[in-house]
């Protein structure tokens, strides 16, 4: 739980420096798919982003399986 904690924490103080770079505030730029993607301060959110989903799709695959097995023993 300490990592985690820590991970959330250093996500966090990366997220709040990416408040205060260039290109939000530009007309036309600042909210688009190309700036999220390309500004690397957005980097630590996108990949905590894809890390859930992909965590999430893993433990819905696993009880799945778990689910197949015990229901194959009985």
């Amino acid at each position: 739980m300490n990592r985690l904690f820590i991970i959330f924490l250093v996500v966090l103080a990366c997220e709040a420096k990416a408040f205060a770079h260039e290109g939000h505030g530009t007309p036309g730029e600042a909210h688009t798919v190309k700036h999220y993607l390309l500004e690397p301060t957005h980097l630590p959110s996108i990949i905590v982003g894809v890390s859930i989903v992909f965590a999430a799709i893993a433990i819905v695959v696993y009880l799945i399986r778990r689910r197949k097995k015990i229901r194959a023993a009985t």
